[in-house]
């Protein structure tokens, strides 16, 4: 752009300037003004009230948006007419001119992208599409070496994601590496943007209906009598805690679809916090005296 945006947007956030030969009790107003500025709005958060001053408004304001924004430009030419007229009206300028630019380099991008593809250039295609510099590309595909913008760079990505910065050098892309630039091959694939990483893939759940559930773990059970007690009081199946058993059973179908190898007797076994017997190994007794009170 002809004129810096940001530089031109702080500007215009300043009222316009204006002589001003302050007396002693100017001064001592302005002083005043500054010690009392936290307290008012101490006071003004207190009762909900807004004791910003216009210029304090408006910079508050303008910093919550977007300039690059269209919607947010004309906000931003209201708020900053508010104490600088002149400041709105050259900041209206300059974002319809970026516009302007804008439009027009879009334009050229896809004019040379479609020369580009015309020609087979593949290099030239994943330049372009990574915001590569429009004159290096143009100097590329047009054979006019002239045309080319000195010490262009752009960041490409490889298959891995890894991100690679490139230059056009003699008319051929070139990557940048440790011991100096190297050329691209041709059967080298390289993307204008960084891959999207493949989301992790997972084992589908696997369900059984009510009915076999029930009779599928009761085998279990019947096999593993320690598990019973997770969910009953007393003797073996006296006093079935119904609630119990099916948080039980939840739990052992959430971990044997994590985890299919671990098998339903697995599964069971750890959701039960219990050894498996089928390892030769002792089945760790329950504590009978966890949760009862020491007399």
């Amino acid at each position: 752009m002809a004129q810096d945006l940001t530089g031109l947007l702080g500007g215009a956030l300043l009222p316009p300037a204006q002589p001003v030969a302050l007396t002693s009790a100017q001064d001592y107003t302005r002083i005043m003004q500054e010690a009392n500025k936290g307290f008012s709005q101490a006071v003004g958060g207190m009762f909900g009230v807004d004791t910003r001053t216009t210029p304090e408004f408006v910079q508050e304001e303008v910093a919550k948006l977007n300039p690059e924004s269209v919607e947010d430009q004309a906000k931003i030419v209201e708020l900053v007419g508010k104490i600088n007229p002149a400041g709105a009206v050259a900041l209206k300028s300059a974002f319809a001119q970026k516009a302007a630019e804008k439009n027009i380099l879009t334009s050229q991008t896809n004019a040379l992208l479609k020369i580009a593809r015309a020609q087979g250039n593949n290099a030239m295609v994943t330049w372009l599409e990574a915001q590569g510099d429009i004159n290096t590309a143009a100097s590329v595909l047009l054979k006019q070496p002239k045309l080319a913008t000195p010490e262009a760079y752009t960041t490409m990505y490889d298959e891995s994601g890894g991100p690679i910065r490139t230059a056009v050098i003699g008319g051929k892309l070139h990557k940048a590496t440790e011991t100096g630039w190297e050329l691209i091959r041709d059967n080298e694939k390289l993307s204008a943007e960084k891959p999207k990483e493949k989301p992790e893939k997972t084992t589908p759940k696997v369900s059984l209906t009510a009915k076999e559930r029930e009779k599928t773990y009761d085998a279990i059970i019947s096999t593993n009598p320690d598990i019973a007690k997770v969910f009953t009081e007393g003797g073996w199946w006296d006093s079935v805690d119904k609630d119990a058993k099916t948080l039980l059973l939840n739990k052992a179908e959430e971990l044997y679809a994590a985890n299919p190898k671990l098998g339903r007797e697995g599964a069971l076994l750890q959701a039960a916090e219990v050894a498996p017997t089928t390892t030769g190994q002792p089945v760790p007794r329950a504590d009978s005296f966890v949760g009862k009170t020491i007399k």
